[in-house]
């Protein structure tokens, strides 16, 4: 079978169905993290924390709504818009379901995952698919300040309460492994067919890599280890190492691990 999507014609059936779980994968993950953040526009710490917020959920539900779209284009009629296509079933990472019971909870998970999102995002930005690659680009021009909003509502938290740090340990512990698993295990099938069509610039393994150099550096700023066995970064080389991940609870279509739990505290 012959499939075109608009600008791209492919016959790489795998490429085409990797393609639509990596689209509503994200798209969902920013629907949900918009949906979380709006949920919390009243009830960070601080007016600034209140005002930019907002505006991130905003930002948030709109990149999902750029995404969405796609799926129109591509052999994927169930899954549009959640609240128009009226399905049940997302795709978003275990840290991006709701609600979050304290501001700890969603510090961390805005955190790990939207930026787990924006760099898979930007391995999408060169992507074959023309319209695709345009509506990305158009979607990270926001990606500096959601990264500013990201790093910033860590810092303040771990400052402001003395019990913030203790808190966020116990959030990253619990959400750390599953967001770490979200990028797929090394020579998935799914992107490496991305890959193999132009899709898609780097691998698995690649994008772990930058999402580790995106939030290690912030967490450790303010004391917070990463868990997952001691992940650290190679002092010679500068490439992060972990311990085993639970690829036998991993689920490819949703992208996350099965049975995951968080825990959950009070500020």
């Amino acid at each position: 079978m012959t499939d075109q999507v608009t600008d791209w014609v492919t016959d790489d059936d795998e490429a085409v169905s990797a393609l639509v779980n990596m689209v509503v994968v994200l798209a969902d993950n920013k629907y949900a993290l918009g949906r979380r953040l709006a949920e919390w526009a009243v009830g960070p710490p601080t007016l600034e924390g209140s005002v930019a917020g907002a505006a991130i959920g905003q930002q948030l539900l709109g990149q999902a709504r750029v995404l969405y779209p796609v799926l129109e284009q591509l052999p994927a009629t169930d899954l549009g818009v959640p609240e128009d296509s009226g399905r049940t079933r997302f795709y978003n990472m275990a840290a991006a379901d709701g609600p979050w019971p304290t501001w700890a909870h969603a510090v961390c998970s805005y955190f790990l995952v939207n930026s787990a999102c924006n760099v898979v995002l930007a391995a999408l930005a060169d992507s074959a698919y023309s319209d695709l690659a345009k509506r990305v680009t158009k979607m990270r021009d926001d990606e500096r300040f959601q990264t500013q909003y990201g790093a910033g509502r860590v810092r303040e938290l771990v400052a402001r309460y003395a019990a913030g740090g203790r808190l966020l340990q116990e959030q990253v512990d619990a959400s750390f492994t599953e967001v770490l698993a979200w990028f797929g295990p090394h020579d998935e099938p799914g992107v490496s067919a991305l890959a193999r069509a132009g899709l898609v610039t780097g691998d698995n393994e690649q994008w772990r890599q930058e999402w580790l150099d995106a939030i290690g550096p912030v967490l450790e700023e303010v004391g917070i280890r990463l868990p997952a066995d001691r992940t650290s970064a190679d002092p010679t080389t500068g490439r992060w190492e972990w311990g085993d991940v639970p690829w036998e609870s991993w689920t490819p279509l949703q992208r996350r691990l099965e049975q995951t739990t968080s825990r959950m505290q009070s500020v």
